[in-house]
């Protein structure tokens, strides 16, 4: 745990670093480093073994809590002190102090929590994937030993400075609310599965994966996904992918989540082994968002109005200038020599597509040849008719007036 660099305030009902020194002479207490719910973390240091450990004493006593929880503490204890692996903060000890005061001796990380992470904003999308797939690692090989956390969230998720997650706190939860392991009644709100918080209700391992979703969410965009879902795509630019992850991960319904760490283990790395290129569209829809758009300041008060162009604008006269279209130059022609004859072969010339001006010549042959068929076909026409014509006097009454025969 990470030692900040003035001493915690601790609350008003826990002991000080001195009286609690008083009371395990095996260890010397340093300083606290952290307080909660649950009870206060002492940096002590293990003199016979030469190590430094982190102490936390519960803030439940026996006379408090009754011979029960303390029989449940031991239990629980021991099945923590069980859990070796990387991304599980380790059990040396567990005891009871003078006063009934209960307390773990476990490994002291010198990082931050999560929690103190997220306090300056959200982390990178790499950072907050890669953290989520270390702590499925860490309950993966807690489930596989029938060992639910109950009580996922940043503020019992520490982070060395190489990086790497590691849960604490494990079982606890159900151990201040007195619930067993199987049954709702206990968990933080915002990171537990609507299932926890319901009394009495069946749970199973499947409310801790609810839970890193929720901490994944709250990892990638600085929000908890209880207040009101929204794509972290949209709301931070995030890979696309990752929402149909939170998606499964958040349901409401157990059945309907990912069926263990291991499968959301595997959908979260397989973002991770094919990250989105800058190219792709949601890249750029990503860099959209967060692009800060470059505005041409107004003039200031006062301010000579810019300069106008040198170049006189052309005067209309009322004609249509004529603009020269200019002809491609053709390429110069270099002799190639063919691939091992040492021949030089001359070199193919692309065809150039004709100019207007190359067009004209043509036209006027079409509008020549188009008007010598029309006077062609009117002396065809014209020619047709070899009986002479006689005036209207010389016709028959017959014909003048059309009476027939």
């Amino acid at each position: 745990m990470d030692a900040p660099e003035s001493p915690v305030a601790p609350p008003e009902e826990a002991l000080s670093a001195e009286a609690l020194d008083a009371l395990l002479p095996d260890f010397e207490v340093g300083s606290i480093i952290a307080h909660g719910g649950m009870g206060t973390v002492y940096r002590a240091l293990q003199p016979r073994l030469d190590r430094t450990v982190a102490i936390k004493v519960l803030a439940e006593t026996r006379g408090e809590g009754g011979d029960d929880f303390a029989e449940k503490f031991a239990h629980e204890a021991k099945a923590m002190a069980k859990l070796q692996h990387t991304n599980i903060v380790t059990i040396y000890d567990f005891g009871e102090a003078p006063g009934g005061r209960l307390y773990i001796v476990m490994e002291c990380v010198d990082g931050p929590t999560l929690y103190q992470m997220l306090q300056k904003g959200p982390l990178p999308e790499p950072q907050a994937l890669a953290l989520a797939s270390q702590l499925c690692d860490g309950i993966g090989y807690a489930h596989e030993r029938g060992v639910f956390h109950r009580d996922i969230k940043p503020a019992n998720i520490l982070v060395s400075p190489e990086g790497v997650a590691k849960l604490t706190d494990f079982g606890l939860a159900g151990l201040r609310h007195g619930a067993e392991s199987d049954t709702g009644g206990w968990g933080t709100p915002g990171y537990a599965a609507p299932e926890v918080m319901v009394f009495g209700a069946a749970v199973d391992h499947r409310a801790d994966l609810y839970s890193v979703g929720a901490v994944l969410y709250e990892s990638l965009t600085g929000r908890l996904a209880a207040e009101g879902w929204e794509a972290p795509s949209r709301l931070a630019g995030t890979d696309p992918r990752i929402d149909t992850v939170l998606q499964k991960a958040l349901n409401a319904n157990p059945a309907l989540r990912f069926s263990g760490a291991a499968e959301l283990k595997a959908a979260i790395d397989r973002i991770r082994a094919a990250p989105r290129k800058p190219g792709t569209r949601a890249a750029t829809v990503a860099a959209a968002m967060t692009r800060t758009p470059q505005r041409t300041p107004p003039p200031a008060i006062g301010a000579a109005p810019p300069r106008r162009s040198a170049v006189p604008a052309p005067v209309s006269t009322g004609e249509v200038p004529s603009v020269p279209v200019p002809t491609p130059a053709p390429a110069p022609s270099r002799p190639v020599v063919a691939a091992g004859s040492g021949r030089r072969v001359a070199p193919r010339r692309l065809p150039v597509a004709p100019s207007p001006q190359d067009k004209t010549p043509i036209i006027v042959v079409c509008v020549a040849a188009a008007i010598t068929a029309i006077i062609v076909l009117i002396v065809a026409l014209s020619g047709k008719s070899d009986k002479p014509v006689k005036p209207p006097e010389e016709r028959p009454p017959e014909e003048r007036f059309g009476i027939p025969h």
